[in-house]
């Protein structure tokens, strides 16, 4: 397993964070839809966004993100999982960039 390296690539304080439920979809005899949450499956999904960074470093993480898909990441406190979307990096005035993606991941 792969460990996260939040020091060279260090997050802001801005992420969200959605949890992932079990989730049935029944019809009832008298022929009603019913929809029941049985509970959570300890999965959820948080969209990191990363503290601006020269173009270099970003083009580093992208690299390490596109090389590790398939690859169990320890995000540490975030969990263990994988990256989910495909990241998106916009410009952060002058010469740095910011990246943003979501994971999906496990957490004990």
């Amino acid at each position: 397993m792969t460990v996260f390296d939040f020091n060279t690539y260090p997050i802001t304080d801005d992420f969200t964070v959605s949890h992932s439920g079990v989730v049935t979809r029944e019809i009832m005899d008298d022929g009603t839809p019913r929809v029941r949450v049985l509970g959570g499956s300890g999965y959820r999904t948080t969209r990191l966004t990363f503290q601006p960074m020269l173009a270099a470093t970003s083009d580093a993480l992208l690299a390490f993100i596109a090389a590790n898909r398939a690859t169990s990441i320890d995000f540490g406190d975030y969990g263990t999982g994988y990256f989910w979307s495909d990241p998106t990096e916009t410009a952060a005035g002058g010469l740095l960039r910011s990246v943003a993606i979501d994971i999906y991941a496990q957490v004990t």
